[in-house]
């Protein structure tokens, strides 16, 4: 096929069917169809590369060459790497191009999103905590569990570092269980490195009740701790002359109030949330206790002959 777009003087050899004598050409008799095929990496680096060309029956005992024997356009289909379409692949001889075009069925899901690959399932691994201990190295995935268990009188202690572990110092580092007959201890580790951990009774160390453990992976991401529960203002909406009401943004000081007040003082069962707000709000002379004087005041304030106290308003 000739089309307009080519130099006038190639499309009148191709026309013509003299063929291109561009520099750099491949000469070839007309309707000899054949592609030139490369593969490259995603940084352009050729791969491999190939002639691709229709060889009828008469031809196939001719040496594959450029331009010698029959053939015709040549198309190739490339299976997607998510295996949703196939991408077609074709020449333009006039074009002296090649085109692409990609099917795909009108049922077949999007690709999918590459994720990261999952972190290994958590492994738990019992250690006898005796002396000596079996083993004295070992190696486990972030998040894994070390479970120590011993029946005589142990404790577990990590060495601030591998020197202390070495010559078994009892200073410096950490007690993460007491010394205790019988018992057990599980360790968890959130970031990778190397952990030493030894047993401070006696001389026990010193005759191998020592464990140093290599953890690999990556550090597990802290979880947020909750949100603190919202503190009741112990004034009365926006006022600051006057107190609140317990659990009522709303209201102001009442009779139900008195009531709570008395009942906490006579050490009447009350919810840890009662105790807090009227500890907080009812302690009339700022002293960090609720006494029979901040009673007093209470209810001198309740009946209009004391204002609130000044470090609450």
């Amino acid at each position: 096929m000739c089309v307009n777009t080519l130099p006038p003087e190639v499309l009148f050899n191709c026309t013509n069917g003299i063929g291109d004598y561009r520099p750099g050409a491949v000469p070839r008799d007309p309707n000899i169809w054949q592609n030139f095929v490369i593969m490259t990496d995603f940084d352009g680096n050729v791969q491999w590369m190939r002639v691709d060309s229709y060889r009828p029956p008469e031809d196939r005992g001719v040496p594959m060459q450029l331009g010698i024997g029959g053939g015709s356009a040549a198309e190739w289909g490339i299976l997607s790497t998510d295996g949703t379409g196939i991408l077609v692949v074709s020449d333009d001889p006039g074009a002296g191009g090649v085109g692409l075009m990609m099917l795909r069925s009108r049922t077949s899901p999007p690709p999918a999103a590459l994720s990261a690959a999952p972190p290994p399932p958590v492994s738990t691994y019992s250690v006898s905590w005796y002396v000596p201990v079996d083993w004295q190295t070992m190696a486990v995935n972030v998040g894994d569990v070390v479970h120590l268990s011993w029946t005589g009188y142990h404790n577990v202690y990590r060495s601030a570092s591998e020197a202390d572990y070495r010559s078994c110092a009892k200073t410096g580092g950490t007690e993460l269980a007491p010394m205790t007959t019988g018992g057990s201890y599980s360790i968890v580790h959130s970031s990778p490195g190397v952990y030493y951990y030894i047993c401070t009774v006696g001389s026990h160390c010193v005759y191998g009740q020592k464990i140093a453990i290599t953890v690999v992976g990556v550090a597990s991401s802290p979880s947020s701790p909750p949100p603190s529960p919202a503190v009741q203002s112990c004034v009365c909406g926006t006022s600051s002359t006057d107190y609140a009401t317990y659990n009522d943004l709303t209201r102001c000081f009442g009779a139900n109030d008195l009531t709570n007040l008395n009942q906490l003082f006579a050490g009447m069962s009350q919810s840890t949330s009662v105790v807090d707000f009227y500890t907080r709000c009812a302690d009339y002379d700022n002293d960090g206790v609720f006494r029979a004087n901040d009673l007093t005041n209470i209810n001198r304030y309740y009946a209009g002959l004391l204002p609130i106290a000044s470090h609450i308003g």
